[in-house]
């Protein structure tokens, strides 16, 4: 790590709904100081119930209306990047705040949930559709910063 690096401890395990934009728990804030940011990394740990860093459930709607829970777990350990060359610029004396947004959609774009066979009622994403998943993690997410006043409205 080098001088211009920063480093923030958030102690999870943290249950988020990335559609709802809902966390049960408070993540914390941390003040930036001003200057250019190119690169974001998160280090997952395996802390969930069998090993895992992250475990997503929701629900598959089929062409028919039908409607069946599925879940994902994810092991990986290794650092989660976000980068962008040109980076985001935190002025002196600016309110802003930095947001990560994740493009869940493409996590589950080309998994064929009608070919899964449901265990105890629930879609368990495995073999081929889960390395696609854990792909699509790593590569559907950015950062940027908002301003303070777009967050008062």
């Amino acid at each position: 790590m080098d001088s211009d690096d920063l480093e923030t401890l958030f102690t999870g395990p943290f249950t988020v709904d990335l559609m709802g934009d809902i966390s049960e728990q408070e993540f914390g804030t941390v003040r930036l100081a001003p200057g250019t940011y190119t690169k974001i990394e998160m280090e997952l740990t395996d802390v969930l119930t069998g090993g895992f860093s992250v475990l997503i459930t929701g629900t598959y709607h089929d062409d028919t209306g039908g409607e069946t829970s599925f879940s994902y777990s994810y092991a990986n350990t290794e650092d989660f990047k976000f980068e962008d060359p040109e980076g985001v610029v935190i002025s002196e004396g600016e309110e802003d705040t930095l947001e990560l947004v994740f493009n869940v959609h493409d996590w589950f774009a080309a998994v064929d949930f009608a070919s899964i066979t449901p265990t105890e009622g629930v879609l368990i994403i495995t073999g081929d559709d889960a390395d696609s998943v854990e792909a699509a993690i790593e590569d559907a997410g950015e950062f940027f910063l908002v301003s303070e006043q777009m967050n008062d409205d």
